[in-house]
């Protein structure tokens, strides 16, 4: 019964923490009033939905409805503030969806009945009564979540890839699609929106053309598209439009490849450059609308392009300036993006771009919530409705528990794509369940309808609540709330003059309706009562067990805690007066005064003595403190000690905790002193020994040295923020940097001695300074130069002395005013000998590269995408083009052709300059390299006609800088790093 108990416990707490005290002015309903309903995470990414899967009603929330708040006049507010402004407006609303592919299709139909099947897709598509989709997609001939093998007539593929022609000759059909129950459950499924008056909007993808279509004569690693087979690939398209809509399955949308970018080798996939696709969507939309030409009746669909990874919006940007240069920007509706690469305000950009053209959201899966900005969780879907997507398709909708069942590719077993939104159970029966994630879409899905408008909101934050609003064509808001974090988030939303509160439980999504433009509410402001005390994250923390100082119980001021200043100096994660601050490993509690106290509810097993395990900080005299349970002192006066900084935390053990059995509130009480708090660790008397003093940083993850370290993963900071960093090779960089502020690591040297400190830097304006310490001694002082912009990055070095052993490096920015992606140690008291053949670095294999700039991480770049001789070769911001990738083609030693993969030109060093630039490949000496390790795993570009480098020139940090060739002179400028096309 334990289970149970925590079940109904936890909906009471959460009653208690939102409707059941919201806007108390009235429980009388009318059109000022807030419905609201609410969806929980469980186990997002657990193979076992697929194994051994749980119970729906183990499932916390599920759509689960909240007792409606009553819009009120303004009064005060706590918590997050998140203001509704209807009149502002952004984006009209295609739809929300998933993909009607093979895989899904065949789960759906196994062993049902035509009723049966009506079922699940009325699970999908009723507003009513299901989640309200209304936007799906397809495959033109088979996708890699596919089964062909299964088709009639069998394909000629052994792993059943087909098209609709498989030769020039042979007729048009969609056969294949119709044997294998295709074209039934898409018709099925137009039906049911019919029926459901939800009508749908289906967008088609290509994995590839017939394979005669291709140089490789091949569905599968055939090289790009003939380019003299645009006119019969457009005539292909054609005929599938209206292959379908004679099957009673209009076509909304078609775009021209599914990730154009990404050849794969284990299914269909074809690479073409933004050029290619752009001259095929021109034939398409001349095609689909008759022009200069006797193709057929006009053909009402939308043409979209990329059907790519975020990253490649500047390609995307590319082809759609190019279109309007040419006057035929009204070929192209939209662009559509997937999530594989990149992050979703590459959206906006390309919207601030060309406002005029939309971005779609047309492949992804997602699963649960997560507070670390993870792309792959629901908090994710705020973000990409937040930069403009008109409409959001999920990838795979139903599978069979036997993954590999009806799926030929190679995302067929346990840990590739768990779990989808529906499963059918294996074995003869036609049953099927629903996972988390059915509910948490359903959070958007069911409430968002088409043509609904994007209305302003602020964004609020990870670490409280996420948003996003919509104004539905019936009139009414639609805010959704999204909490990643481990506990309950209060907050209040103001709109039009009114207000309500509300909150949402952990890891949840809730969705809140309210009617627009009412005027002035006739309920005036009323106080809520005080809250009920209860545990932060739900359920009682057990003891033995860790406890978190930030996750003292919920309740407020005078219940959970006292706090002698008023509001969270820290200003994160918890908007009471409990001063939190975020750290490596989470937050932990300052600003500690005597006379303040916090209360953790705590379910302790067996009554007995306990140790207590307290991770502290203090840059003063360390800190007292004691237990108390109902009032009564269970433990004597405990002493912290100074630790040398406020995150430099130490643990230290103390005895003489006593707790009886059961469940009951601790309250942790400040004594006196000056201390930060980061957790407690509750443990049987004697089963633990103190702990040799080692600090927070020797806790967290400690680098080796020499090497390279990413400045985000520190152990320690103070003040500094992380951001997307459009740096080659991604990920995230520190920013926000002030005077004063300063960041920590762990680092263990390998050898003493003398080092090459390399700094990965950018600044607008130049001006910061870097003193770098070890303990008392200081390393070196930095000055940062101006590299004309935030993400404009260079590389800087400065000599430094390291003793070997474990050591916290500690930065204090002097000045602030600059970013830092990473940096580097690099030993220079045995360097290697770059031509030494036992050197990794020194030998270059053949392959595709992205070859980059050392001194501003720009990629080596034929200007303008072009494939004509003579074109100037550049650098450029990494974007993933054709145009950035060259083949490195062995010619002997350590000698190669450097060959352009978007044009097949090579890297030339022009006979009658210093310049580079791309010519057709001819065997001259003038078109040959000599590649040159380093130890630094950095290569020199040597040409074999004049002994000179390649290097950028000025070392320019600029986009659109030229690259040349000069003597060397050691200058990072001159170095590149070959990096492998994925």
């Amino acid at each position: 019964m334990e289970n149970i108990f925590h079940l109904k416990k936890a909906a009471f707490i959460f009653c208690a923490l939102t409707s059941c005290y919201n806007s108390t002015a009235s429980s009388q309903q009318d059109d000022y009033s807030v419905t609201a309903t609410v969806s929980t995470e469980f186990n997002p990414m657990s193979s076992s939905w697929y194994t051994n899967p749980w119970p729906e009603s183990d499932i916390p929330r599920r759509l689960e409805q909240l007792t409606p708040s009553v819009i009120t006049q303004l009064g005060q507010t706590s918590g997050t503030l998140l203001e509704v402004d209807p009149s502002t407006t952004y984006q009209t609303l295609l739809g929300l969806g998933a993909s009607l592919e093979h895989t899904t299709v065949y789960a759906i139909r196994k062993n049902k009945t035509a009723e049966q099947q009506k079922e699940v897709l009325r699970s999908l598509i009723d507003p009513v009564q299901g989640m309200g989709m209304n936007f799906f997609r397809v495959s033109i001939g088979t996708s890699d979540f596919a089964d062909g093998t299964r088709a009639i007539p069998a394909p000629d593929n052994a792993k059943g890839w087909y098209s609709y022609q498989d030769t020039p000759t042979s007729p048009f059909s969609i056969a294949r699609d119709e044997s294998l129950g295709i074209i039934e459950t898409i018709r099925m499924a137009v039906e049911v929106g019919v029926e459901t008056n939800n009508e749908l909007k289906i967008l088609a993808s290509p994995w590839s053309p017939p394979r005669w279509m291709r140089e490789g004569d091949n569905m599968v690693d055939g090289g790009p598209l003939k380019a003299d087979m645009l006119d019969d690939y457009a005539a292909y398209l054609r005929k599938f439009v209206e292959a379908y809509q004679a099957e009673g399955i209009p076509i909304y949308a078609l775009s021209m490849q599914n990730e154009r970018q990404f050849e794969p080798g284990a299914y269909p996939g074809m690479v073409i450059t933004w050029q290619m696709e752009r001259d095929l969507l021109i034939e398409v939309y001349e095609n689909f609308h008759n022009i200069d030409g006797n193709y057929g009746p006009e053909l009402d669909v939308k043409l979209w392009t990329l059907d790519h990874n975020f990253d490649y919006w500047q390609q995307a940007k590319l082809q759609l300036d190019s279109f309007k240069a040419m006057g035929k920007d009204h070929y192209v509706d939209a662009t559509a993006f997937h999530h594989y690469g990149g992050v979703s305000e590459n959206m906006g950009q390309l919207h601030d771009a060309h406002p005029d053209k939309d971005v779609v959201f047309t492949e992804g899966t997602i699963w649960g919530l997560s507070s670390d900005g993870n792309k792959r969780s629901y908090e994710a879907l705020i973000r990409h409705f937040r930069n403009w997507a008109t409409g959001y398709l999920s990838w795979v909708t139903m599978t069979t528990q036997t993954l590999n069942e009806a799926n030929q590719g190679p995302y067929n077993g346990l840990g590739a794509f768990d779990p989808t939104l529906l499963v059918k159970y294996d074995g003869d029966n036609a049953n099927w369940y629903k996972t988390p994630e059915y509910w948490l879409m359903s959070q958007f899905s069911k409430y968002l309808k088409p043509g609904a408008l994007r209305i302003e909101s602020n964004y609020g934050s990870l670490q409280t609540v996420t948003n996003v609003a919509f104004l539905n064509p019936d009139g009414y808001v639609v805010l959704i709330v999204a909490n990643s974090t481990n506990g309950v988030q209060q907050f209040d939303v103001i709109s039009e003059g009114n207000q309500f509160n509300a909150s949402v439980p952990a890891r949840s999504i809730a969705t809140y309706r309210w009617k627009a433009g009412l005027g002035q509410s006739p309920h005036s402001w009323q106080a809520p009562p005080e809250l009920p005390q209860f545990p932060y994250a739900e359920n009682s923390i057990e003891i033995p067990g860790l406890v978190e100082a930030e996750h003292y119980d919920l309740g407020g001021a005078g219940a959970a805690y006292a706090d002698v200043s008023t509001g969270n100096n820290g200003g994160v994660l918890r908007a009471d007066d409990v001063d939190i601050e975020a750290n490596a490993n989470g937050y932990h509690i300052g600003w500690l005064d005597a006379g303040e106290w916090l209360e953790y509810s705590v379910n302790v097993n067996q009554g007995q003595s306990f140790d207590v395990l307290i991770a502290s900080a203090s840059a003063s005299s360390g800190g007292q403190f004691h237990f108390e349970v109902n009032g009564e002192s269970v433990s004597p006066i405990l002493v912290t000690p100074a630790t040398g900084g406020w995150k430099t935390f130490v643990s230290t053990l103390h005895r003489g905790l006593q707790l009886n059995a059961g469940e009951q509130v601790l309250r942790l009480v400040i004594d006196g002193g000056e201390f930060n708090i980061d957790s407690f660790h509750i443990v049987p008397a004697g089963s633990m020994e103190p702990p040799v003093q080692e600090d927070i940083c020797e806790e967290a993850t400690v680098s080796i040295l020499a090497g390279k370290i990413q400045a985000e993963s520190y152990c320690l900071a103070s003040g500094i923020q992380t951001e997307n960093t459009s740096d080659q090779g991604g990920g995230e960089n520190i920013g926000w940097i002030d005077a004063g502020d300063s960041v920590d690591y762990g680092v263990s040297v390998a050898n003493a001695g003398s080092y090459t400190l390399n700094l990965r830097v950018a600044s607008q304006n130049g001006g910061g300074e870097i003193a770098l310490s070890v303990g008392d001694t200081v390393l070196a002082n930095v000055q940062i130069p101006g590299t004309g912009g935030w993400q404009n990055w260079q590389t800087i070095s400065v000599p430094v002395q390291l003793s070997a052993g474990y050591q916290q490096l500690h930065f204090v920015f002097i000045n602030g005013g600059l970013n830092i992606n990473w940096f580097e140690f690099v030993e220079t008291d045995n360097p290697t000998d770059p031509t030494d053949p036992t050197d990794p670095a020194a030998e270059l294999e053949e392959g595709a590269y992205y070859i980059i700039n050392e001194a501003s991480g720009k990629a080596l770049d034929v200007s303008g995408v072009s494939t004509s001789n003579g074109t100037n070769v550049q650098q450029w911001s990494y974007s993933g083009g054709l145009n950035q990738q060259w083949i490195a083609q062995h010619v002997s030693g350590n000698t190669f052709e450097l060959v352009s993969l978007n044009s097949g030109s090579c890297l030339d060093a022009d006979n009658g300059s210093d310049n580079a630039h791309q010519w057709a490949c001819e065997g001259n000496t003038n078109q040959q390299w000599v590649i040159e390790g380093q130890s630094d795993g950095t290569y020199l570009i040597r040409t074999k006609a004049g002994n000179e480098v390649l290097e950028v020139q000025g070392g320019s940090a600029n986009n659109g800088a030229n690259v040349r060739t000069a003597s060397s002179v050691n200058n990072n400028r001159q170095k590149w790093r070959f990096n492998d096309v994925e």
